[in-house]
């Protein structure tokens, strides 16, 4: 494969992996899960009769076999936020679609996590009291005036920055207002938009929407000298967290060194040297020498949850072994809890590792039942 290749089956793989785990997301009984689905517990017809009496949470309401989670969704909003912008990323763009996609009629329909609820809230007030400064700090304004750059420059903003976007709002407020004024004032707004505005509006939350962008973000910034900080920036726009950072940054290391040729095992231990947090670094050492030959142990010794200090350590133990992508996602189906979370980064390694198809690649007929499949491909076609 040629890194464009690996790029595209990495973000495939982790498409794939969410959709393949969301039968028993959240179900967090190992045995039950290997009652019920056997040796081929993917793509499991979501039943809310299987988590009956059992610890966990059907969050799979009118889904149907092949459908992506809200992970996936995630997931989704960053790939289409790259192809919008042409293969640029765009912090502020992403975190408009994002918002877009999972705020009340939006073109999301189902569960909406903590982060996620935490991020709207947060971008809402933020953005408010941004808006509001700007236009104090321009003085006199009709509420005609008001309104216009309420709405223009939130627009604008999305896409422009700088020069570009003081260009596209002091234009058309020169054509809108007769007023001597308003090009300075228009100026003001503008610059104090765009010089106090920050992507940093996520939730304080650990949880996995961390990781959730990650194919898309160390696909598009793979061996680049910003990697690490344009990979923190994305992160923060859902989880203004430290251990979100900490883990997110190993996690997208690891997929960085496989996409670009190093072996799963080579790129888990070469990762290490970047995380600077002790207790971060200790779990991740321990998951790099545990026995993953009891997956309801695994879930039990580092939590099957969603916070990311629990799952990225299942899913580097998981990793370590090499796995071909078939044995690697019902293994990590098999641990429970939030195992539809934890596939995305996993799915995505071994699908940068081993492409798709053959014998440990993504397998065709699993990519057959994903829904959404021609969309994605058309999406990937910004790398």
């Amino acid at each position: 494969m040629d890194q464009i290749q690996r790029k595209q089956s990495a973000i495939l793989g982790a498409f794939v992996a969410d959709a393949a785990s969301l039968g028993f997301h959240w179900l967090y009984d190992s045995e039950r899960i290997r009652r019920l689905g056997g040796e081929h517990p993917e793509f499991r017809e979501p039943n809310e009769a299987d988590y009956e009496n059992a610890a966990g949470y059907f969050a799979a309401d009118g889904k149907t076999a092949g459908d992506s989670s809200h992970y996936g969704a995630q997931l989704k909003v960053a790939l289409m936020s790259l192809y919008d912008c042409e293969g640029d990323w765009n912090p502020f763009h992403y975190q408009s679609a994002f918002c877009q996609a999972f705020d009340c009629g939006g073109w999301f329909s189902g569960y909406i996590d903590g982060a996620t609820s935490g991020t709207l809230q947060r971008v809402k007030q933020s953005n408010e009291e941004l808006l509001e400064g700007a236009l104090q700090a321009a003085g006199d304004l009709t509420d005609s005036q008001r309104s216009f750059f309420k709405k223009y420059l939130v627009k604008k903003g999305v896409l422009h920055r700088g020069k570009a976007l003081e260009e596209a709002v002091v234009g058309m407020a020169t054509l809108v207002y007769k007023d001597d004024d308003i090009q300075e004032k228009a100026r003001t707004v503008v610059r104090y938009y765009d010089e106090k505005r920050t992507s940093r509006n996520g939730a304080d939350d650990n949880q996995l929407p961390a990781a959730a962008k990650l194919p898309v973000v160390v696909s598009k910034f793979a061996g680049s000298n910003d990697f690490s900080a344009r990979v923190e920036e994305a992160i923060r726009v859902t989880n203004d967290n430290q251990d979100a950072v900490n883990y997110g940054l190993y996690a997208a290391r690891v997929l960085e060194r496989v996409l670009l040729g190093d072996g799963v095992k080579e790129a888990l231990h070469s990762a290490l040297a970047e995380v600077s947090d002790e207790k971060a670094l200790e779990k991740l050492k321990e998951a790099l020498e545990t026995d993953v030959s009891d997956l309801h142990g695994l879930g039990r010794r580092f939590g099957p949850a969603c916070p990311m200090p629990s799952a990225i350590p299942v899913a580097v133990a998981l990793l370590k072994e090499e796995p071909d992508f078939k044995t690697g996602v019902r293994q990590n189906i098999l641990v429970s809890g939030d195992n539809a979370g934890r596939s995305i980064w996993l799915g995505a390694v071994l699908a940068a590792a081993h492409g798709l198809g053959g014998a440990a690649g993504v397998p065709f007929d699993w990519m057959s039942q994903m829904k959404g499949l021609k969309e994605i491909h058309r999406f990937l076609t910004v790398f």
